[in-house]
């Protein structure tokens, strides 16, 4: 007996076909408004057209900056709050007492001289 699910191709939950992507992207990059414009142009005629979509354009550029700026400043407010918080453990840290489990050895001098600041270094 055939199981339930042979030999037919069962598809994935959430994905869409090539052409329905394509389809959603073509309205992406360049939407619904472009696909009126002809309308538009005939019944406002081609002087006030073109001015209206030259009106049109600059509060889109402008509309486009302030999207670019907010993100902008909402990134440099991301990073300085993990900074502060990076300072605040780094404080915190320096706070609680060392452990000085390891012997501290102080620079060995030489025996043989009599000068207290010869080193081993000096040696050749």
């Amino acid at each position: 007996m055939a199981e339930k699910g042979e030999g037919r191709s069962e598809k994935k939950i959430g994905t869409y076909s090539s052409p329905i992507a394509f389809a959603y992207i073509f309205n992406l990059i360049v939407g619904a408004g472009v696909l009126a414009l002809p309308q538009a142009f005939n019944k406002a005629g081609l002087a006030l057209g073109t001015i209206l979509l030259l009106i049109l354009c600059a509060m889109s550029y402008i509309s486009a900056s302030y999207v670019i700026e907010c993100m902008a400043a909402a990134n440099a407010y991301e990073r300085m709050s993990k900074r502060r918080e990076r300072v605040k453990d780094m404080t915190a840290q320096s706070r609680k007492p060392l452990n000085y489990s390891l012997k501290r050895r102080s620079p060995s001098l030489s025996k043989d001289s009599g000068d207290s600041l010869s080193h081993s270094s000096t040696e050749e």
